[in-house]
């Protein structure tokens, strides 16, 4: 990737894709019926739900589907504008009800044709082996079809990865451009590099886009990337975080003593960090790596802020580590506005950006 692409226009570009837009609305080719029987391949991503308010994302979903062929993604879903072939429809249970009743409740102008397409379609992607995506709404909900298409694949004994939709973005554009593996080596839990390292230099800030001021240490390959990345001249990517990981790195070990700040930061006018960023019940005793990192920290955000966009990155589940709620504590004490970035957001822009 070239070092021109800004990683906020990658951060946006991404977003834009997990608005909700309504798939009549959406600006994408909405013409796709179903992946070609003939595609399917053993080990094939395939998604075989996804959640109709994302217009645009399933727009994009069938670019991708038609432009990288099987090195892409399938998809067993439909969706009929009118004047396509099929709509309008209905197919019959059992019972002798179309599969509107249980799909809608009632029965609908543009049929139910499309489900039944894509049940057939979902058993023949079972049947090759094909890796079956379940794509939820961001918060992990599903709507009333979706439930449905659910219960198919429950009674037929599929299994399926469950991604949402924030994720499969994600996805969607780093199998694009190659990125797949890459991402999924950030995206997993796995340990770091022990390097020390103090942040980027002052330089590095002037010369960067946005700077990473909070990271989750959890996920190891992305901390990798993002230090060895802004160490780089001309770096769009700074980061003012600390790693002291052996008691050889300069400062591990040692306690920063702090005075109460102008802001009301500070608690208490005695001790060290240690006092607000692990507390007493939940730790008993103070860390054996200390708090000097912290003031070290502190420095180097303050750089950051005269020159950068602050990025907080964090898991997945947007939630923080531990050290990491003492640093956002921190930001939103000093009023340092911030973004928050979840890790796979993370992975596109620091991969992108190479």
């Amino acid at each position: 990737m070239s070092a021109e692409v800004c990683p906020m226009d990658v951060l946006l570009t991404v977003r834009k894709l997990f608005q909700e837009v309504g798939w009549a609305e959406s600006q994408g080719d909405q013409r796709f019926q179903t992946t070609s029987a003939g595609r399917f391949a053993k080990g094939m991503d395939v998604v075989v739900s996804f959640p109709a308010a994302y217009g645009d994302a399933w727009g994009e979903l069938v670019r991708i589907s038609e432009l990288l062929g099987p090195a892409g993604f399938a998809a067993t879903g439909h969706w009929f504008p009118e004047d396509a072939e099929g709509y309008g429809i209905h197919d019959y249970d059992a019972a002798g009800k179309c599969h509107c009743h249980h799909l809608y409740g009632k029965q609908q102008d543009w049929g139910c044709r499309w489900y039944t397409m894509t049940q057939n379609k979902i058993r023949l992607a079972h049947q090759k082996g094909c890796n079956l995506i379940f794509v939820t709404k961001i918060d992990g909900s599903i709507g009333a079809t979706q439930r449905q298409e659910s219960s198919f694949l429950a009674s037929q004994g599929m299994r399926v990865r469950i991604v949402a939709m924030d994720e499969f973005a994600v996805e969607m554009t780093a199998k694009q451009y190659g990125l797949a593996d890459d991402a999924r080596q950030i995206f997993d839990m796995n340990p770091s590099d022990k390097i020390d390292f103090l942040g980027s230099s002052d330089k590095g800030f002037e010369l960067a886009n946005v700077a990473i001021v909070s990271y989750p240490g959890v996920h190891g390959h992305g901390w990798n990337q993002l230090t060895k990345g802004s160490l780089k001249e001309g770096s769009m990517i700074a980061t003012s975080c600390v790693f002291l990981p052996t008691e050889a790195s300069p400062g591990y070990g040692e306690h920063a003593a702090h005075q109460e700040s102008g802001q009301g930061f500070f608690l208490h006018r005695d001790g060290c960090h240690c006092d607000h960023l692990y507390p007493y019940p939940q730790y008993r005793t103070r860390p054996k790596w200390g708090c000097r990192w912290f003031e070290m920290w502190m420095d180097r955000t303050r750089v950051a802020h005269h020159h950068c966009c602050l990025i907080v990155v964090t898991k997945q589940d947007g939630s923080l580590g531990k050290s990491q709620e003492g640093e956002v504590a921190f930001l939103e004490r000093e009023n340092m506005a911030y973004e928050r970035v979840k890790i796979s957001e993370f992975a596109l822009m620091i991969l992108m950006g190479k």
